[in-house]
């Protein structure tokens, strides 16, 4: 079993590694378009079946299936992990709004996701290999989804997260009042 991140998430490792009491270090290496990498190796056939047999699998790119048989308050946790793997959150080209996005080649694993969001009442678009969200209260909802009661996600994509959370949040109305403010 290898898992293969950025070297900006070298920590997310650490905790894996940690979690799964290894001890082999992490390996850095430069990728073939000469980014630095870093990978954890684990020897353990149990895992490798454990893994496979909740549907991670090898070459999983056009094949990756939604796991059926995920407890109902584990299901959030998973899609945080989908996210910090194949999401992003970008501004627009005019600078005035963001947009989550995951991306998938495989079309079961999408209307899976998609139908989960929509049963937990995110309004989301589905296209061919990703799905979006556009609307600037159902990013703050998503960060609330992905994040409260969480423990464990890739630190860079939670702190963009937060960062776009709190730029589109409205300031609280009762905030921005103080009672040299209130007319007597």
């Amino acid at each position: 079993l290898t898992v293969h991140l950025q070297l900006r998430d070298k920590t997310h490792l650490d905790s894996l590694r940690a979690a799964i009491q290894h001890t082999r270090p992490i390996q850095e290496y430069m990728n073939s378009h000469g980014k630095t990498q870093v990978s954890l190796r684990a020897h353990s056939t149990k895992m490798c079946k454990d893994l496979h047999q909740h549907g991670c699998v090898q070459a999983k790119t056009f094949i990756v299936q939604f796991p059926n048989a995920l407890p109902p308050d584990l299901i959030r946790h998973f899609l945080r992990g989908v996210s910090d793997g194949d999401g992003c959150i970008t501004l627009s080209k005019n600078g005035k709004y963001y947009r989550w996005s995951v991306c998938s080649y495989s079309p079961e694993f999408l209307a899976s996701m998609y139908n989960v969001f929509v049963r937990q009442g995110f309004i989301v678009h589905k296209h061919a290999r990703h799905l979006g969200i556009s609307r600037q209260s159902e990013l703050a909802k998503l960060h609330d989804y992905f994040y409260t009661d969480s423990t464990i996600s890739l630190e860079r994509k939670k702190v963009k997260f937060e960062a776009v959370t709190v730029a589109i949040r409205p300031p609280l109305f009762s905030s921005a009042l103080s009672s040299e403010h209130v007319p007597a």
